[in-house]
């Protein structure tokens, strides 16, 4: 497994996991009963019952207790007592798995934050509820939430709800894909160290290994890793402690890398005795039984990851129960107990579908209720997850060519910004060594010194203009770059994958001799290929003329004879989508023009017009011959553009 639990942790229980220990329960108790104390006193009481001994142990009794908190701030009539307390009954929810009740109530305490004139409780409300924002997949929208927040908490040096915000903003910049955006939000975090709690520290540190770990940046996700490790142990708390030992055997297993790993886990097992049934014991059954499924000693794994998910279930620790599920019905396939391992990768789908950052545990359910559904010889249901096992692979496979060119892109920014900064020193080297010697001339040799000043002043001209000549060079380099990067990952990815996806239908249709289907196929490949080969052209010619480097040579040209072809391409194409494809063009109309670079837009307006026009639509391509001029129309009965794309297209 990877790092989806840690990674779902880590921002979740943010603002409460920390929490010192007030009292043990019975004093807790005591206080919170005793009408004589203080009315803050009872509710900081309340507060730390619920936190302290209940919220990751028996939720359901969290709940009851923080609905309590809520009934008497109320009755004192305190605002921000309140407030707080509909956050408190926020996190009970969300750990119970009650997202919906989680977020009513977070929403209901940022109002009443703001009503209050609390803006750090409003700030706390509003990223809670922004990480369900995040599970429910509106990913953008909270975003946009918490980078409007940073200018105020930067102005207001509110550190550490400013370093709150910005591990969320990295975790949502690595689920969007954006890696540099995320690494550059955990670097700056990082900087914030000086004025954090410990505590808090080891929770940005660890959230920069993680960064590094989904980059596969191993030594550096472990020097960080190990980093937070170290400050929970000179902080002695064994809750922290086992929660870094956690992350660490987790990137061990990841990376394959068993040095230290037996270390970790025998000081996480020692430590995880003392928390038996609690919520940080049963995760760390999650990561023990990870490691001896690498082992390959699946009866061993499956009664941890047994022992994990009946407390889970007992405790209702709604948020670990899938990923349990899931990793039980994987392990009983290898362990060839078909019936369990469909029934528990079921349960576990049924979870993870409505989790758009749950998307590789997702595939993984379907390839194995795929398996196991073949083997109990029910074809239809297999075929049907073994088609959406490959739609999720595909998507995959789009993040993991994300994460590449990502790692390039970084290495090559490095290696043009290390260029300039030599250019740099090498010509500050020479200016220098040009002073020593219009020094070394004395007073005496005014003139010879005059024109060593002037000597000097010429090259450092020479020198700036060079290296003002050469950065605007990199930055153009720089420029077209992004730009062959992106086209390259758009344009090439639908025909990539059609390739993929038909070579495995071929083998599937071989193995079951439907020639009928493969005859059928023949067609789609044909146009697959196509499609790729024109793309290969365009882009071929995009680089071209980047470089400026394009061939021009332009003839006259009859527009009949050169779209003639054209027309023979996409007639097939046309009539497998049912679209009637129409050209009406003067046998008079000449231009003069480079026939390749007319062949080719005339190409791409007619594949983008079939492309994006439906079933029984019609493409029309058309001549009109005016005085000094031909005027080409390509119409469709398509989606169309709005006026702002447009706008934006042609400007």
């Amino acid at each position: 497994m990877k790092h989806y639990l840690s990674t779902l942790l880590l921002a979740g229980f943010m603002l409460f996991s920390f929490t010192h220990c007030f009292g043990n329960r019975d004093s807790l108790w005591t206080i919170w009963q005793d009408k004589t104390q203080v009315d803050t006193v009872r509710l900081e009481a309340l507060y730390h019952l619920v936190v302290d001994h209940y919220l990751y142990n028996d939720p359901d009794s969290a709940i009851a207790l923080s609905k309590s908190y809520l009934d008497f701030a109320q009755h004192i009539a305190n605002e921000e007592r309140t407030a707080f307390a509909m956050r408190l009954l926020g996190g009970a929810h969300y750990v119970a798995g009650n997202t919906e009740e989680a977020l009513a109530f977070y929403e209901q305490s940022y109002q009443a934050s703001l009503k209050a004139g609390n803006e750090d409780g409003a700030f706390k409300a509003l990223f809670n509820a922004n990480i369900i924002y995040k599970r429910l997949g509106r990913g953008k929208e909270v975003v946009q939430n918490v980078e409007a927040l940073l200018p105020a908490l930067e102005a207001d040096k509110n550190w550490f709800n400013l370093s709150n915000a910005q591990t969320l903003l990295t975790n949502l910049y690595v689920e969007q894909g954006a890696y540099e955006k995320a690494l550059s939000m955990a670097l700056k975090n990082y900087t914030l160290l000086p004025y954090l709690e410990e505590t808090d520290k080891q929770e940005v540190i660890k959230n920069l290994a993680l960064v590094y770990q989904y980059l596969k940046e191993w030594d550096l996700a472990v020097q960080y890793a190990e980093e937070a490790l170290k400050i929970a142990e000179n902080l002695k708390e064994n809750l922290s402690i086992l929660a870094q030992l956690k992350s660490l055997v987790n990137l061990k297993l990841e990376h394959q890398d068993t040095t230290g790993l037996s270390a970790y886990l025998a000081r996480g097992e020692t430590l995880a005795t003392s928390l038996h049934g609690t919520y940080d014991w049963v995760t760390w059954k999650y990561e023990l039984a990870e490691y001896y499924i690498t082992l390959q000693e699946f009866e061993t794994a499956d009664t941890l990851l047994r022992m994990g998910l009946a407390v889970a279930t007992a405790k209702q620790y709604g948020v670990v129960i899938p990923y349990l599920e899931h990793a039980i019905g994987i392990n009983a396939l290898d362990m060839g107990n078909i019936d369990v391992a469909a029934n528990y990768c079921r349960q576990s789908y049924e979870t993870f579908k409505n989790e758009v950052q749950s998307l590789e545990l997702l595939q993984k359910n379907c390839d194995c209720l795929y398996k196991a559904y073949k083997a109990l010889n029910q074809p239809q249901q297999a075929l049907t997850y073994l088609e959406e096992s490959m739609s999720l692979k595909d998507s995959l496979f789009n993040e993991e060519t994300t994460k590449a060119t990502t790692r390039i892109a970084m290495q090559y920014e490095f290696d043009q910004e290390k260029k300039e900064t030599e250019l740099l020193y090498q010509a500050e080297l020479q200016r220098q060594r040009l002073i020593q010697y219009g020094l070394m001339g004395g007073l005496s040799l005014l003139a010879l010194l005059a024109f060593f000043i002037y000597q000097n002043y010429r090259n450092k001209t020479k020198a700036n203009q060079l290296i003002i000549a050469q950065k605007a060079e990199l930055e153009a380099l720089n420029a077209t770059k992004d730009r062959l990067f992106a086209i390259i990952g758009h344009d090439l990815r639908k025909p990539s994958l059609a390739f993929r996806g038909i070579g495995k239908k071929i083998d599937y249709l071989l193995k079951k001799q439907d020639f009928e289907t493969l005859g059928k196929l023949s067609q789609t490949l044909e146009q697959a290929a196509f499609s790729l080969n024109t793309l290969l052209d365009n882009l071929l010619n995009w680089a071209l003329q980047q470089r400026n480097v394009l061939p021009y040579h332009p003839v006259p040209i009859n527009v009949a004879q050169a779209t003639q072809e054209i027309y023979e391409q996409f007639q097939t194409i046309a009539a497998q989508k049912g679209i009637d494809l129409q050209f009406h063009l003067s046998e008079d109309a000449e231009v003069f023009a480079d026939a390749n670079a007319f062949t080719t837009i005339m190409r791409n307006l007619v594949d983008n017009a079939i492309k994006f026009t439906p079933v029984q639509g019609q493409v029309k391509v058309s001549s009109l011959l005016l005085e000094d001029k031909v005027v080409l129309q390509i119409a469709d009965t398509g989606i169309g553009m709005e006026e702002e794309e447009l706008n934006t297209l042609f400007s």
